[in-house]
């Protein structure tokens, strides 16, 4: 669509900018790009790119098994003084799509040269797709990808929505590789979502740092929405992402690789993190990370579903925290009471400060009836342990319930030196039983 090439300048200043690209399924070969930028070892200037505005939109597509770039920089050697794009417009949309094998890539630097990205306005949308459009495979899709370690993307827009979907391959929104970096503030929603092709199991990742990469998501008290997993891989990589207020979530897995590689997630004022895998086949069941805030704020790990799509058999989530802090949290935990099994929170070191548990019963419905639904107190054959904080500093709370059955629930709950145990429930006759039983007995009367 647009091209520039070595260390030229463009300066595009239009109200309105329209950028359609379309490779269609007669074309030979090669890729599809609406804006491509080149790096020439040759030519000692930074090539630029400064586009200004109230609207900028590119669509590219590609029907023959090529990659498809709304906006790309790139290198054939690595060279180059770098390559540079301004973005200044208040309403920016990019889409890309690929069909029939080939990758899909919002804003993709990569081949190792230096590339810089800023976007500045009200609204940013990017939407990238690799479909199979009668083919045997699809490519990945992503929405921003930064390699090099002097590669930079900052999004500063008021508002940010990205989404990735890969209907045979990986998703990624946000990948940064290779020590590049990126940072996107203000409201901001991730969604990567995988396809269900065959029995292959693809990775839906909202966030993936590799190889050195850093991505920071969310200002301060700013609404983040993330659906997909969160990863930190290959060694001193970092993910750190804010969320704040009752309609921010993040629902996916975040795993680091190594004890080099940083996740740092702050839940505050509402916020919600569903822990479960965003893939089509959910073996993994682990969440790694280093800095866990949650202060007045919830962590689901039933998200995969209600106690009866669970039990029996259920797929137990883990969540391993390094060091927590804040205060006021509710963790939602599955337990299984006749086999001791459940959910459970791993914590190295933990700010004081008080908690609180909800727990969702998995335990079979026969053995429930016969062993568990018992008048009074219900002591278990052995403790259950569902939180463990190693340097013993939280108080935790476990919440009574009465889910309008007949029957009202409360749990005994111990800590033996921070190993937080049930060892038996306490059934007592629920609201609606209660109800029941008085205006039996008044009737009687």
């Amino acid at each position: 669509g647009l091209r520039t090439y070595g260390g030229s300048t463009l300066t595009l200043n239009s109200k309105i900018t329209n950028i359609t690209v379309d490779a269609p399924l007669s074309t030979a070969s090669g890729y599809t790009a609406g804006i491509n930028m080149g790096g020439d070892t040759q030519d000692s200037r930074e090539g630029k790119l400064a586009v200004n505005g109230d609207s900028l939109t590119i669509k590219a597509s590609n029907s023959n098994a090529y990659n498809t770039f709304g906006v790309t920089m790139w290198s054939d050697d690595g060279g180059g003084q770098g390559l540079t794009a301004d973005f200044n417009v208040k309403n920016m949309e990019i889409t890309a799509e690929a069909k029939g094998g080939g990758h899909a890539f919002g804003i993709n630097a990569n081949n190792g040269i230096k590339s810089h990205v800023n976007i500045t306005g009200d609204y940013l949308n990017i939407n990238t797709s690799s479909i199979l459009n009668g083919g045997s495979r699809t490519g990945n899709a992503q929405a921003i990808t930064m390699s090099g370690a002097n590669s930079s993307a900052v999004i500063d827009t008021k508002k940010s929505v990205f989404s990735s979907y890969s209907e045979a391959s990986a998703a990624n929104v946000l990948l940064a590789i290779n020590g590049a970096s990126i940072q996107v503030k203000g409201e901001t929603e991730l969604t990567a979502v995988t396809g269900e092709v065959d029995s292959a199991s693809y990775m839906a990742n909202a966030a993936y740092a590799s190889n050195g990469g850093n991505i920071v998501v969310g200002a301060e008290n700013a609404s983040v929405k993330m659906t997909g997993n969160i990863l930190a891989y290959g060694g001193d990589s970092t993910v750190t992402a804010n969320f704040s207020g009752t309609d921010s979530f993040l629902t996916g897995l975040a795993v680091k690789d190594s004890d080099t590689d940083s996740i740092n997630l702050s839940f505050k004022n509402g916020a919600r993190w569903n822990v479960d895998l965003a893939s089509q086949n959910p073996t993994s069941t682990k969440s790694i990370i280093t800095n866990l805030h949650i202060e007045n704020s919830t962590i689901d790990l039933t998200a995969n579903g209600t106690a009866e799509e669970r039990a029996p058999g259920s797929i137990y989530q883990q969540l391993v925290v390094d060091n927590m802090t804040g205060g006021n949290g509710l963790f939602i935990i599955g337990a299984d009471w006749t086999t001791g099994q459940s959910d459970w929170v791993d914590i190295t070191t933990a700010e004081a400060a008080t908690h609180y548990l909800k727990i969702q019963d998995l335990t079979d419905k026969e053995d429930k009836t016969q062993k568990i639904d018992k008048p009074g107190t219900v002591n278990f054959d052995s403790n259950v342990l569902l939180i463990v904080d190693r340097s013993d500093s939280i108080t935790l709370e476990a919440l009574a319930e009465d889910t309008g059955g007949i029957w009202g629930r409360s749990y005994n709950l111990i800590s033996l030196d921070g190993y937080w145990n049930v060892t038996g429930v306490n059934n007592y006759y629920s609201a609606n039983t209660k109800a029941l039983l008085n205006s039996t007995e008044a009737a009687y009367y």
